[in-house]
């Protein structure tokens, strides 16, 4: 079996929020070299430890869903776009971290 990596470095930002008992995370890309857009709004209640969500941007290239969780220092998840499945990390300043 061969191990294919490909890494892929994409930037965007992220805004969470607490209302009502649910948690989200809204992760918004949106990249001028082809990659996007991504606008996807993950949603956590209080009893489950993760985020999952779908991309929903208007003029999206591809159907995407989305699901990560709190890793070390960041946050890990699985990516599915366009039929393929991807690993996916990302880390928030201490300046991203503020909740609206």
């Amino acid at each position: 079996m061969t191990k294919l990596e490909v890494r892929t470095q994409l930037k965007g930002q992220i805004l969470t929020r607490s209302q009502a008992g649910i948690r989200e995370m809204v992760l918004d890309i949106n990249e001028p070299a082809g990659e996007g857009p991504y606008l996807i709004v993950g949603k956590a209640p209080k009893d489950r430890s993760y985020f999952s969500g779908v991309n929903t941007a208007r003029d999206r290239l591809n159907e995407v869903s989305a699901s990560w969780a709190a890793v070390d220092v960041g946050y890990g998840g699985r990516w599915v776009e366009a039929g393929v499945e991807y690993l996916f990390s990302f880390e928030l300043k201490d300046d991203d971290d503020e909740e609206a």
